[in-house]
């Protein structure tokens, strides 16, 4: 927690770097369990999970409204820019200490065991880098994501029939919804209606998950 704290007050003129350099580290947690010395503890990994996941989660939301991709627009650098600015030592060392750990991941297990949120931290990179000029398009992809995520979770909790995974997967969509009232202008009706549906989507995954467990009891 002192490093995820700490690693802000490295941030100068380009904050917005800063978000790679985060995105990089919470992957880290991810993927430490891949580390010899990690795989003796299992309730040490959880805690990396919780503060991976999360914070993962925490910065897609924040880049999910306009205000940072209307900013990054208007100061967009440019690659030698990038190179001498103070924000590229952490991001850099970040990113290829995650790359690394997902290499190792890569070769010891099948490439379909590793979460989804892992790769989070490279898929930004790319956005960032291609469409960080087109706020549209930027917020479209992040938007994406975030429900590439909650829909992964969801099914996740499916086949593992775990009811607390199931409800993570319907809390991030049921968040992404929240998140879009602040930032586009919809009608109260239809407000309405998407939180009565997504109350609806919880009352049936749940029920559904509950009587499948009788079921086989």
């Amino acid at each position: 927690m002192s490093i995820v704290i700490s690693l802000g007050t490295l941030s100068k003129a380009n904050y917005e770097l800063m978000y790679i350099a985060y995105l990089s580290l919470f992957a880290i947690f991810l993927l430490i369990e891949g580390i010899p010395l990690f795989q003796k503890s299992k309730d040490r990994n959880l805690i990396f999970d919780l503060v991976g996941f999360s914070g993962s989660l925490i910065i897609l939301f924040i880049l999910s409204f306009s205000r940072f991709w209307n900013h990054l627009s208007i100061t967009h650098l440019s690659f030698d820019q990038l190179l001498i600015s103070r924000e590229m030592i952490p991001v850099l060392l970040t990113t290829l200490i995650a790359s690394a750990l997902l290499y190792k991941n890569i070769r010891t297990q099948t490439l379909s065991r590793i979460r989804p949120i892992a790769f989070l931290y490279l898929i930004y990179i790319l956005i960032y880098v291609f469409f960080g000029s087109m706020p549209s398009l930027a917020i479209i992809f992040i938007n994406m994501l975030i429900l590439f995520l909650g829909v992964s979770t969801i099914i996740i909790g499916l086949q593992l029939n775990h009811i607390g995974v199931l409800n993570l997967g319907l809390l991030i969509i049921t968040i992404l919804i929240i998140c879009r009232f602040f930032d586009t202008e919809l009608s109260f009706m239809l407000r309405g209606f998407l939180f009565i549906s997504v109350g609806i989507g919880f009352f049936l995954m749940n029920y559904r998950m509950l009587k499948s467990r009788k079921n086989e009891n």
